[in-house]
């Protein structure tokens, strides 16, 4: 079955193209969502060869492998984001949309360590994290895409959010710091998982209608 139909309506005074986008969708959204927890996965490999030494953050493979930080978690994203912003659209919520976009803006940010600097890096972490939860809410207790398992997910984001932040600040200001730092990357990655658990409840609803269309009616 092709990913796209389109099919034209002709009228006495109109002309409209009505064109099937919900496979690409949905295995888009399914697809970003996996890429993005393989990907971090390896990303940390990559960056820490060696048992030897000290585990690395996300962010840090990010800055050593940024080229493939941004072809692949970028492209990912990007997947996500469309998923995001339609959802939004059919939510009717011009809040979820914003949501959508600064999740965005701030994953760039935080991708783009390399030349922005660590600084500017924990700002659009900021940013990405609390969209991505703001988003979530909503979503979750949205009569068409909400459910317990999405709600829990949103809550264990938070959880796993505010987890993160104390384990990050500890390993900056104990004398276990190798102790301290592996800790807090494991809780990088289980909030990556629980964020990515949030997305794919979302694109499960998307999932759940027959078909998904675009409209482009001629003025």
């Amino acid at each position: 079955m092709a990913y796209f139909i389109s099919k034209r309506y002709q009228g006495d005074a109109q002309e409209e193209d009505i064109i099937s986008v919900r496979h690409t969708l949905v295995f888009g959204g399914y697809a970003g969502c996996i890429g993005v927890m393989m990907f971090t996965i390896l990303l940390v490999v990559m960056s820490t060869p060696s048992m030897e030494q000290d585990s690395r953050y996300i962010s840090e493979g990010m800055e050593l492998h940024c080229g493939w930080s941004v072809v692949l978690l970028g492209s990912c994203s990007f997947l996500i984001s469309i998923c995001q912003l339609l959802a939004g659209a059919h939510m009717n919520r011009h809040s979820a949309i914003s949501f959508s976009i600064l999740q965005l803006l701030g994953w760039n940010v935080v991708l783009g360590v390399v030349d922005t600097g660590w600084n500017i890096h924990y700002v659009g972490l900021g940013v990405f994290l609390i969209s991505n939860i703001s988003y979530h809410w909503i979503a979750s207790h949205d009569e068409n895409y909400g459910s317990e398992l999405y709600r829990w997910a949103n809550r264990l984001t938070v959880l796993f959010t505010l987890c993160f932040g104390v384990a990050n600040v500890t390993a900056r200001h104990t004398t276990y710091v190798r102790e301290a730092k592996a800790c807090a990357v494991s809780l990088e990655f289980v909030l990556t998982f629980s964020s990515m658990l949030a997305n794919l409840c979302l694109i499960r609803g998307l999932d759940g209608y027959q078909n998904i269309h675009m409209v482009f009616e001629r003025r």
